[in-house]
């Protein structure tokens, strides 16, 4: 009467594979989601922003591309689009005199810097 209603105690652990992505954008994607870990462990805001910002904008690419090949060519074109909407913003900032948001884009824009970097020396842009 019980084995049917109780649960295994062992749970699997379901791993998601982009079947059509290349193993570069794939190792991206996963250190992003990796160093979001680390970043809410570590209880930092700013990066931890940022990281969400940037696995928002790539699952929004994901969902436009309707199962088209997505690589690392279209990651570091995004995270150019993404420094730039920074610098921007920035520019705006300035002009309306908002020091504190000023200092937060930028801080944003460091870290996706810093993974642009990684996914250009990939492609060796």
């Amino acid at each position: 009467m019980f084995k049917q209603s109780i649960r295994p105690l062992v749970s699997t652990r379901l791993t998601f594979v982009r079947y059509n992505s290349s193993a570069a954008y794939t190792a991206a994607v996963s250190l992003l989601k990796g160093d979001l870990k680390k970043a809410m462990i570590a209880k930092d805001e700013m990066k931890k922003t940022a990281i969400r910002s940037m696995l928002s904008a790539i699952k929004n690419k994901e969902i436009d591309l309707k199962g088209k090949s997505a690589d690392e060519y279209s990651l570091y074109d995004m995270y150019s689009k993404l420094i730039s909407q920074r610098k921007d913003s920035i520019n705006e900032f300035i002009a309306n005199k908002r020091d504190d948001l000023v200092d937060k884009e930028r801080g944003e824009m460091d870290i996706i810097k810093k993974y642009h970097g990684s996914v250009a020396s990939v492609i060796g842009a």
